[in-house]
């Protein structure tokens, strides 16, 4: 899937769905800036689609920290303001530069924590986006580090096809390997429902919300089924306005537990932004069996702006491992789940493993296919951030 398959699967916002607001704001003429970003840090991504430049009926292609409370989140946020879920109801939400309205919000109560037997429905789908989308976003890994969430991407593109009708909405399902907008629906389900821990040792929020602009109305219905089904909640302001930006921002360190509080500080909407669409992910995990403290050492790593000296980890402990053409992996679990660290062979590539299909296939290995070995791996304590923009 090229870069430009991608864009081309943004487009017509369905009017049937969002009705523009007797004063509408002038000037909204010309091509649609699309704008895709998606941020990562440690264990947050973030994810926004945002739309601006209206033609009449057709769109085309640590610690949280101190900030007014101007959205309504997780229900751990018991000083947050809310809305009753599922519901075509608003409510004016003051923050220190302003006030945006809240349409609607998710409940959160009704999600169990780690109903991972929901994620096999959905998972043929996120795989083969996953492993359409990879090549085509990560065009800079040999020259950098990078942060990809899929699940984000997909659910925001999810969320999109919601908003579109007809060819548009389809392009958005073919990119997403889905047939059709029910299919979907179900599978976003799954996902928000099998995606959700909230305990002590782990944490895995997702979150979702739609930002539009205030001289725009939604439709009766629009709100609560994008509360009931994508779990996201609506906001509406005035584009472009510190009120509006410091709202946005709020919400995205709130959901992320301010993980990407310096990613976002310049984060904001322009004046001819219409739509925005936004996922995130927030995940606080520890390995099952952790590294000693005793085996951490300075040590140099070969890094692809030059070697430096790390901290590096070490641990021997029986592991899944698998050896691919390429590359070889071990599995490590976490109280999320689990990770597969990838190492490629010598003189092989990112970009070359991200071309092999086994590559995608290693969240689909069980003991079965692999070895169970005692590994000696060598890793170091790490922070990764990066941006993909698509305009």
């Amino acid at each position: 899937m090229k870069t430009e398959q991608l864009l081309d699967a943004i487009g017509a916002l369905d009017d049937s769905l969002i009705e523009q607001a007797a004063a509408p704001a002038n000037n909204r003429r010309g091509r649609t800036p699309i704008w895709l970003r998606v941020v990562g840090m440690a264990a947050a991504a973030a994810v926004i689609i945002s739309l601006g430049a209206l033609r009449p009926t057709v769109w085309q292609g640590g610690d949280t920290p101190d900030a007014p409370t101007a959205t309504t989140t997780h229900p751990s946020d018991e000083d947050a303001a809310t809305i009753e879920p599922g519901t075509d109801t608003t409510q004016t939400i003051v923050g220190k530069t302003g006030s945006v309205v809240c349409h609607a919000a998710p409940d959160y109560n009704v999600l169990e924590n780690g109903n991972f037997a929901l994620y096999a429905d959905a998972f043929p789908s996120l795989q083969q986006f996953f492993r359409s989308s990879a090549g085509a976003l990560l065009t800079d890994v040999d020259t950098q580090n990078a942060a990809y969430s899929p699940t984000n991407i997909y659910l925001a593109l999810a969320m999109l096809a919601e908003l579109t009708d007809g060819e548009t909405r389809q392009q958005i399902l073919d990119c997403l390997g889905v047939s059709d907008i029910e299919s979907l629906r179900k599978f976003t389900v799954n996902i928000c429902q099998s995606s959700y821990i909230n305990l002590d040792r782990a944490r895995l929020l997702i979150g979702n919300s739609i930002w539009t602009d205030e001289n725009f109305s939604y439709k009766k219905g629009i709100a609560a089924r994008l509360a009931d089904t994508y779990y996201a909640s609506s906001y509406s302001g005035e584009m472009g306005s510190e009120a509006m930006n410091e709202a946005f921002r709020n919400w995205v360190n709130e959901q992320t537990n301010g993980l990407l509080k310096d990613q976002i500080q310049d984060l904001e909407f322009t004046p001819d932004t219409v739509l925005a669409l936004a996922s995130t992910l927030y995940m606080k995990g520890s390995w099952i069996e952790e590294f000693s403290e005793e085996m951490t050492t300075d040590e140099i790593f070969h890094a692809l702006g030059g070697d430096e000296t790390v901290q590096m980890m070490h641990q021997i402990a029986p592991m899944l491992y698998y050896r691919g053409e390429n590359f070889i992996a071990v599995k490590k679990e976490m109280t999320t789940g689990s990770m597969w660290l990838v190492l490629p062979d010598e003189g092989v590539s990112v970009s070359e493993v991200l071309e092999n299909k086994e590559y995608y296939e290693l969240t689909k290995k069980n003991r079965l296919e692999c070895d169970y070995a005692e590994v000696q791996l060598s890793m170091p304590l790490f922070d990764v951030s990066s941006t993909i923009d698509m305009k």
